[in-house]
């Protein structure tokens, strides 16, 4: 049973996440599948669990593609302190936007799941992105 809601939260994550491409997709497909497993969702925690996850990414993404437009936007332009002002502030704004985001987020998930496996989350994101970038670092040799 698990293993057949594993297998099916993989493929509706693989769909929902097609516009970001082939290797997105991917890698949001192993993202699921890892932090399922660590979490050890039941099918009830799963099915309420994965809509409010994928609305903080997709939210989280959105917030971060802004910031970097500011900081690239900036990179070499020779601004007035008055424009250097407003760029900075962007980018606070940015980061305090992130942190409602997780602060909402875990508000959220505490009526959906125990406070241990929200714990158990930020854990499993960690070691999955460690494990990521072991294979990019490995591959890129």
């Amino acid at each position: 049973m698990k293993k057949l809601l594993l297998i099916l939260l993989i493929c509706a994550s693989s769909v929902s996440f097609a516009q970001e491409g082939r290797e997105g997709g991917r890698i949001d497909a192993m993202r699921i599948a890892f932090i399922t497993e660590r979490l050890e969702l039941t099918p009830a925690e799963a099915e309420k669990f994965w809509p409010v996850y994928n609305a903080y990414r997709s939210r989280e993404k959105e917030i971060r593609k802004s910031k970097y437009m500011t900081v690239r936007g900036i990179a070499n332009a020779n601004l007035t302190e008055k424009e250097a002002a407003t760029a900075l502030a962007e980018i606070e704004k940015g980061e305090t936007d992130l942190h409602e985001n997780r602060r909402g987020f875990i508000s959220k998930l505490k009526q959906i799941i125990p406070a241990l496996k929200i714990l158990k989350l930020k854990k499993a994101e960690d070691d999955f992105n460690r494990q990521l970038l072991k294979r990019y670092r490995n591959n890129k040799d």
